[in-house]
Order: structure tokens, then sequence, then C-alpha cells
């Protein structure tokens, strides 16, 4: 996988990224120091510093375009597709073969919000409210409720007496705690 550019797109694409066991390379004239920061001790991100050439196309999948220069986008882009690699070019929709998602996850709980790679830093500023809505230390309170849920379905089979019970104990918790 490459990402061009060292900037803060890169550095949102890398979070989005960091959960996947792949090869990562990033071509840069330069890197950011939250990007530095946040590729340190990771060996499967290796860092080139200089322009985006056609040959570092060869051999990958994907490519994230984060330049902030429509031209080159374009040009990279119709390199790729040339050779059958799908292409992102983060905030230039014109430029993407497909969208990526900006990702929210606490426990088996997943958010994904996308722009349609119309406005990168929305997606980016949701996922942080969501993060603070939800912290990732409730990860085991919401499992523990999805156990509750496990074991209901066995003891109510009922789908209707199941949601009656459930919306019970959420009114309950509202008139108790949040009044």
């Amino acid at each position: 996988m490459l990402i061009a550019g060292g900037g803060s797109a890169c550095l949102e694409k890398l979070m989005g990224l960091s959960e996947i066991p792949c090869q990562i390379q990033i071509v840069s004239p330069e890197i950011s120091p939250a990007v530095h920061e946040f590729i340190s001790g990771k060996p499967n991100i290796h860092v080139i510093l200089r322009t985006l050439v056609e040959t570092d196309l060869e051999g990958k999948d994907l490519i994230f375009l984060a330049t902030n220069n429509g031209k080159t986008n374009a040009e990279f882009r119709n390199l790729a597709n040339q050779k059958g690699i799908w292409v992102n070019a983060v905030d230039d929709p014109v430029n993407c073969d497909f969208f990526s998602a900006s990702q929210v996850k606490v426990g088996s709980i997943r958010f994904a919000i996308s722009t349609e790679g119309n406005f990168a830093g929305i997606s980016s500023l949701l996922r942080q409210i969501l993060e603070e809505l939800i912290p990732v230390e409730h990860a085991d309170d919401f499992e523990a409720l999805f156990e509750i849920r496990r074991q209901l379905k066995l003891r109510l089979s009922d789908p209707q007496k199941r949601k009656l019970a459930l919306q019970s104990v959420i009114k309950q918790l509202r008139e108790t705690y949040f009044q």
C-alpha cells in the first residue's frame, strides 16, 4: 500500500489503516512531526523522502493520494488506473476510485463516517466527537449489555416481549439516573 504525502491527511489514513496487517510505504518530500511520531516503532511502515514518481506504483494494490495537489492526484490516478490499481485521493472525490471511512471502534461497536471524499475534516471531527462521547473505557460496559441481550434472547424467544423487557430496563435507568 502506498500513501503519497506526509502531512495531516497522511496521518488520518495511517490511523485508519493501523489495524490492517500490511506493508505501507509513504512517499513525500517531508513528513510532519505527528506522522513521524505515529510511525515510530512500526516496522511495517517505510518512508521515502522525495517526490512521488511512477515507479512508486509498482507492486501496489491501493494508493492513497494525500498531496493537496489536484494535478498530481489526477496524473497518478491515471497512471495507477492503467496498472489496475485503485486510488483514493483525500479531499479530491473526482480522483477517487473508492472512498474510505473514518472509524470509531469501542469494543464490538464500530462507527464508520464518510463524506464521500468531499470533506475529510468533517469525518475527522465527527470521529473525535464520538470518541469523546463513547470512550474506549466503556467497551466492557457494552459487552455486558450485549451479554444481557444474548441471555434475554435465550429466556424470551418472543421478540416483542424481549423488546419490552429491554425498554423497561432503559426506562428504569433513565428514571433513576438521568432525571
